[in-house]
């Protein structure tokens, strides 16, 4: 099993909050100074391992397909412009704040609808576990020197939530981006963290439909 050791890979520190009034929350995001970015659509296609668990080491493998939102409809299809990306997300370092390796790229111009990582998954016998739905609200803001993603998500069937996200480049920069993810929390009056993943949650829900 993969453990948590030290890595070279950027490491992703990010916390979710389950929310009830996005247009409040973005009000709030605003005030802080975050710059609006155009609103999306995502369909991230989950893969399971052919030799081991994800859900065991705490790992994650998809193709994120992005589409912009707006047009009519709230389903990412093969008629969108689309972009994709492959993301791995590693097991979780010791602490409070979420915090794992993170390795994304996008796959275009020779992959731009993901289909050709995904058929070569299926050859290396990756399954697809599910695909998750949602609508993505992103702003960026700079806090005390520091880059910081903030993003209103609504997930549908799961719920609407936000996530503050920042990356590190080495495990000397993790507990300065934790205080900083903690801190804009707190300046939102963000006090309901939810530890699941969109993949958990909509493998939990029965009859789940993005």
């Amino acid at each position: 099993m993969p453990s948590a050791e030290p890595t070279s890979t950027p490491l992703e520190i990010e916390q979710k909050y389950r929310i009830t009034d996005p247009a409040a929350v973005e009000a709030d995001v605003l005030r802080l100074g975050a710059i609006p970015a155009s609103p999306q659509r995502h369909a991230d296609t989950y893969y399971r391992h052919p030799s081991r668990d994800f859900v065991q080491t705490k790992e994650a493998l998809r193709i994120r397909r992005v589409a912009a939102a707006g047009s009519g409809t709230d389903t990412v299809t093969s008629n969108d412009h689309l972009q994709a990306y492959v993301t791995y997300k590693g097991p979780y370092l010791a602490g409070g704040i979420k915090t794992r390796p993170e390795l994304e790229w996008r796959l275009d111009p020779g992959d731009p609808d993901g289909r050709n990582l995904s058929e070569l998954f299926r050859h290396l016998g990756f399954v697809e576990a599910l695909t998750v739905a949602k609508t993505r609200r992103p702003f960026e803001l700079e806090h005390q020197g520091r880059q910081v993603v903030i993003v209103i998500d609504d997930a549908g069937p799961l719920g609407h939530f936000v996530e503050i996200e920042m990356m590190a480049a080495g495990e000397e920069q993790v507990e300065a981006c934790r205080a900083t993810v903690a801190k804009i929390a707190e300046e939102l009056g963000l006090n309901s963290p939810e530890s699941r993943s969109y993949l958990t949650m909509a493998l939990a829900t029965p009859d789940y439909r993005p």
